[in-house]
């Protein structure tokens, strides 16, 4: 018994040396041939890249503020009467506030013109 887990134990270990050592060969060989089709590739691939992305801007279709609407606008006008009369006013109120974001600053600026002015002449009306 004793002789044959001796043998099993010495081939076990032969084993385990022929295999690092083919590991090695294999890791060696795969390294040479990894760093030697990276240089040959690697424009290559740079060049293939290039090229699928002028292709892609080529391809891709721009989409105008007239198309979403075209897209949308009959998913938001279905529906009842009291749907539509509110998508009306939340438009009406989006636009209004899109326009007094603008023409606050100008209402400002000519409120504090016509105080400055004030302050300056000393005649402003009580």
């Amino acid at each position: 018994m004793s002789a044959k887990k001796s043998t099993i134990k010495g081939d076990m270990q032969e084993n385990l040396i022929v295999n690092d050592k083919n590991k090695k060969k294999s890791n060696l060989i795969q390294d040479e041939d990894e760093s030697c089709s990276e240089l040959v590739s690697l424009p290559k691939k740079e060049e293939m890249v290039a090229k699928k992305k002028e292709e892609e801007a080529k391809n891709k279709k721009t989409y105008s503020l007239w198309d979403f609407a075209e897209f949308t606008f009959p998913f938001l006008w279905k529906g009842g009467f009291m749907i539509r009369v509110q998508l009306m006013f939340s438009f009406i109120l989006m636009f209004l506030a899109k326009g007094l974001n603008v023409t606050h600053p100008i209402i400002l600026k000519y409120a504090i013109e016509n105080i400055q002015e004030c302050l300056d002449n000393v005649s402003c009306p009580n």
